[in-house]
């Protein structure tokens, strides 16, 4: 069958669910964005966006035990079992406690809150909504978990790490994994790393973890809106340190920097600038380099006073992820500076400053309050 018919709303007509669900839901909803669903009318599953996205969140109880809450709110299941079979509205109309199965004495698992819609029509015989806790395998460490099968036509919630021997779950062993869908046209909130890798020419998404807006193009791409988060084309973004680092001593790990760290949009081009002011004693000295998006290039120079392998007032231009140094002087603070240019992948995120001793000792080397580190968008 190539048309459904009849159609929807015709007076006094008699047709399936189905149609309701193909031309309410999927049919006002925003586009799936999936190109594993590119040949079906599938929609896109997800919970409705709410102010600080409360709606079926997961969380872990005021008193923690070995149950989780999940809030009340309105999501989007789509059928699975059958091509074509539209999306199911389900709301959680109160919080309700679910129980996380006892933990291992000596093994880790990941246990994953879904939401599961049974239709007796295409799969079954029960006809039904429901919160459900599906159990992941056991694994030697936590860092070897994996989910379990989720079950069909079910969307994912949060994610539950099980540790060894806890008898209670925390907010800090709970992942969001909740994904986001709004009616067609409306801006859909995503993550950056899991964009939709077949938007709808248009379909503007906000990457929630790097506070930029991006759009789909007819061409199938994904770029950034030149006006979003303050990157227009010539504007300014600025980090500042508003106190003092806390001291690094015998490391030369590079360690990002909390506060000097600046979001930026895919597909674009920077001016960089920095000033970074610290102490460190002679011989154990600062290096800084920067991380930056996947995908992202571009060169900087470090000016300041020289060290080792590094010539006084250092002009070479390197990579971004590439080390440069200044020497600490006893008693007085020294400054580094950095000028370069950043140019984005297809990939959003963020410009960071890394530093660390450049020679492990016990003097401690410090970024002080009041260094700052500056983009300009020039394309």
């Amino acid at each position: 069958m190539t048309i459904i018919t009849p159609p929807a709303w015709q007076q006094a007509g008699t047709y399936a669910a189905r149609t309701d669900r193909l031309s309410v839901l999927t049919g006002l909803l925003g586009y799936h964005g999936s190109s594993a669903d590119e040949a079906s009318l599938r929609t896109r599953g997800g919970v409705r966006p709410s102010y600080q996205q409360q709606q079926l969140a997961v969380a872990a109880q005021a008193t923690p035990n070995m149950t989780v809450a999940v809030s009340a709110g309105i999501c989007y299941v789509q059928n699975k079992d059958v091509a074509n079979y539209g999306a199911y509205t389900v709301v959680n109309d109160a919080p309700v406690n679910l129980t996380i199965a006892a933990s291992s004495g000596s093994q880790y698992r990941k246990d994953t809150v879904c939401v599961q819609v049974l239709d007796a029509e295409t799969l079954g015989t029960v006809n039904s909504a429901s919160l459900v806790v599906v159990q992941g395998p056991y694994a030697s460490t936590s860092g070897g978990t994996t989910r379990g099968t989720l079950p069909p036509n079910s969307i994912p919630l949060a994610d539950v790490a099980v540790d060894a021997g806890v008898t209670s779950i925390t907010n800090a062993k709970i992942t969001d994994a909740r994904a986001y869908q709004v009616a067609a046209g409306g801006v859909l909130p995503v993550v950056s790393t899991a964009m939709p890798d077949h938007p709808a020419p248009g379909q503007v998404m906000y990457a929630t973890d790097t506070d930029t807006f991006l759009y789909g193009t007819s061409a199938g791409a994904t770029r950034a809106l030149l006006d979003s988060a303050g990157a227009g084309v010539g504007s300014f973004r600025q980090a500042m340190r508003t106190s003092d680092s806390a001291p690094m001593t015998n490391s030369t790990t590079q360690t990002a920097d909390s506060q000097l760290t600046i979001p930026v949009v895919a597909n674009a081009r920077y001016a960089l600038d920095a000033w970074i002011a610290f102490t460190a004693t002679p011989g154990t000295d600062i290096k800084i380099d920067w991380t930056t998006p996947s995908g992202a290039s571009g060169l900087y120079a470090a000016l300041g006073t020289g060290i080792a392998n590094y010539t006084d007032y250092d002009s070479s231009a390197v990579a971004f992820n590439v080390a440069r140094g200044a020497r600490g002087n006893a008693g007085t603070p020294q400054t580094i500076s950095s000028r370069g240019t950043l140019t984005t992948g297809a990939t959003a995120g963020s410009l960071t400053l890394r530093w660390a001793q450049n020679t492990s000792g016990a003097g401690a080397t410090t970024v002080l309050g009041g260094s700052w580190i500056r983009l300009q968008r020039m394309a």
